[in-house]
């Protein structure tokens, strides 16, 4: 194989190309591809491309979805997670991680824990209701993507976070 090729897409245009060749010491080449993507309402998408000639290329990659924004926490009380029971999505509200049945009490399994659109999965990826409202305002009046993770504890009251 001569190069790689990144191709970037915006919706549905091809916004970038980027060819890079490929340059072997013992057998090995090493690479690396180096963009940016606006902070909008769009998806992007990636696709990486061995290229072995002119008419000679084999998809390697591709990664759909894409987008930039902002990430926010929320934490405190039941009221935050208001038992994870949200049904509403958009696809520019995003979340991290899951919620296990115990409330994340015990140990599970990391590799589990992926971006995802919120309230997606239903329970496994919920924001609660109050984080969703939170999300999407902020998502609408910004005009950007808005990831919220929550790490609100659904068995605690307003007085385990106050002091005195």
């Amino acid at each position: 194989m001569t190069h790689l090729s990144l191709n970037i897409f915006r919706g549905n245009s091809r916004v970038l190309y980027i060819p890079k060749k490929l340059n072997y010491i013992n057998d090995k080449a090493s690479w690396d591809f180096e963009f940016n993507i606006l902070a909008e309402k769009v998806n992007y998408k990636l696709n990486i491309y061995i290229v072995n000639s002119k008419y000679d290329s084999t998809l390697i990659i591709s990664k759909t979805n894409l987008v930039a924004g902002d990430v926010y926490i929320l934490n405190g009380n039941n009221t935050a997670s208001s038992s994870y029971s949200e049904k509403s999505t958009d696809d520019f509200c995003r979340t991290f991680g899951i919620n296990t049945l115990n409330g994340n009490e015990y140990s599970y399994n990391t590799k589990d824990t992926l971006w995802s659109v919120s309230n997606s999965l239903g329970y496994l990826n919920n924001v609660g209701s109050l984080g969703y409202i939170f999300q999407k305002r902020l998502s609408d009046e910004l005009n950007i993507p808005i990831a919220l993770i929550n790490l609100s504890d659904h068995f605690s009251t307003s007085s385990q976070f106050s002091s005195k």
